[in-house]
């Protein structure tokens, strides 16, 4: 990280990595800084140009490959803690700890992608859109929510496809109240 530039409002802009890669934020998202500040979430197409997900350490600078796979749910969230991530992929949700790398599934009782993770504000349950894993037309169909612990889980919005065309970003305002698009 070092300083880049000073903004159009006379603020100092950061830059945060510097390899030549495509390195982004998610689509419409970018606050996924760890919610102790010490950590940023991000993807990038190091490598062999596929997207991954990487985690920067703002301390120290260092930044660690969270998964080697380039599947992984649109928009991952952070742990209460900040020790780990939730990432979406097919059927369950991977809980990478951020230290040793170590993963748990918690296990979604459909093939549906899941996408769109947001964690409570008591770090105890999260919120989540299914989507159709097979087509991408009409593919966001299920808001969702699960204890942390796999336990549960409830379908809270079916979307009709008839008044409501599309689900997306759901987040936590409260404990029990969630906001999210259609």
């Amino acid at each position: 990280m070092s300083f880049y530039k000073k903004s159009d409002m006379d603020t100092d802009v950061i830059r945060l990595t510097n390899d030549s890669a495509n390195d982004d934020i998610f689509y419409q998202n970018p606050s996924f800084f760890s919610p102790d500040d010490q950590k940023f979430l991000f993807r990038s197409q190091r490598g062999d140009g596929n997207y991954r997900l990487y985690v920067l350490d703002l301390i120290s600078g260092d930044i660690t490959l969270l998964r080697k796979d380039t599947s992984f749910g649109w928009i991952p969230t952070w742990s209460k803690d900040s020790k780990e991530v939730y990432v979406g992929h097919i059927g369950k949700i991977i809980v990478i700890d951020i230290e040793n790398l170590r993963e748990k599934i918690i296990d979604i009782p459909s093939d549906s992608w899941i996408t769109f993770l947001d964690l409570s504000p008591s770090g105890d349950q999260l919120v989540f859109v299914e989507e159709d894993s097979r087509s991408w037309v009409d593919h966001h169909k299920i808001l969702s929510v699960i204890n942390v612990d796999g336990s549960g889980y409830r379908q809270v919005y079916i979307l009709d496809h008839v008044n409501e065309f599309y689900l997306d970003h759901p987040f936590f305002i409260e404990e029990n109240i969630v906001l999210f698009l259609t």
